[in-house]
């Protein structure tokens, strides 16, 4: 159901809801422009994982998108901050140009304390995997490597628990996210080792977000909305009050049904239709 009251941010998503692989969804780039010009403040909130920020802003200005690089918030970002903070050494499953954002933050092996897993196709295979376990179940990485003590820390860190994601090519199809492979490593170790969720739809991931919006205080998230293509990955969290999902990328007819808590809750046809409705009306 709609609401009438003023719109006071937007939290937007990026793949599938403004673009699919190299090309924008409907009028997306001009829903874009017009929304900043309506002055409703907004930030870019992505779980893409397979490159870095600056590569992903490169890739959405080559699309037609007008995107500043404070504007946009990805798991990738957060996780970073999260290692900074906390002091961990992760081994890292990520892509080549994902690693762009942890330069700073390579480790020895043999110092790694936790493992960091994102969307990267080409490491998510039994080698890396394995790696992975090891370090978590805290198992000697070689004939000559000792044996980690064994109440030594361990973290499993993951970007998203995304199942799946909208594939471009070579046809528009669903294709495996690293859900599956994150709860396998989980539940590789016994006891099953708690996975640290830092993306989308982690209510600290919505907050942080917010946060760096200025003049938008608490009180006002209630009338915060956040648009996306996935119903369970961009639209849960509790954190905003108005849900918007667009029937693009991933959508699949009836998803919509599959949200237990319909209030605030909106469903449109793309990004585009929902601005044009956000700025005709002045909401």
């Amino acid at each position: 159901m709609a609401s009438n009251r003023p719109l006071s941010a937007l939290l937007i998503d990026l793949s599938g809801t403004l673009h699919v692989g190299d090309t924008a969804t409907p009028r997306a780039v001009q829903a874009v422009a017009k929304l900043r010009r309506s002055k409703i403040p907004f930030r870019f909130c992505s779980n893409t994982t397979k490159e870095s920020s600056k590569s992903l802003i490169r890739r959405l200005e080559r699309i037609g998108f007008d995107i500043k690089e404070e504007e946009l918030y990805t798991s990738l970002s957060a996780c970073r901050r999260l290692v900074e903070e906390k002091g961990f050494k992760p081994y890292y499953i990520l892509s080549d140009s994902a690693l762009e954002d942890f330069e700073h933050l390579q480790f020895p092996l043999e110092e790694c304390d936790s493992v960091l897993v994102g969307l990267a196709p080409e490491r998510l295979d039994y080698e890396h995997l394995n790696t992975a376990f090891k370090i978590l179940a805290r198992e000697p990485l070689s004939k000559d490597s000792p044996r980690p003590p064994s109440d030594s820390p361990r973290t499993l860190i993951a970007t998203h628990l995304s199942t799946h994601f909208q594939s471009p090519l070579p046809f528009p199809t669903l294709s495996l996210g690293p859900g599956p492979f994150i709860n396998a490593l989980s539940l590789s170790t016994t006891p099953p080792t708690p996975v640290l969720v830092v993306g989308k739809p982690s209510p600290t991931f919505f907050q942080t977000t917010l946060h760096s919006i200025p003049g938008l205080s608490e009180e006002q998230w209630a009338d915060a909305g956040v648009v996306g293509d996935d119903w369970k990955g961009d639209l849960e969290g509790g954190v905003v009050g108005r849900r918007f999902l667009v029937k693009s990328g991933k959508y699949r007819e009836g998803d919509e049904g599959k949200v237990k808590d319909k209030e605030g809750l909106e469903v449109w046809e793309n990004f585009a239709e929902l601005v044009d409705r956000l700025c005709g009306e002045g909401v």
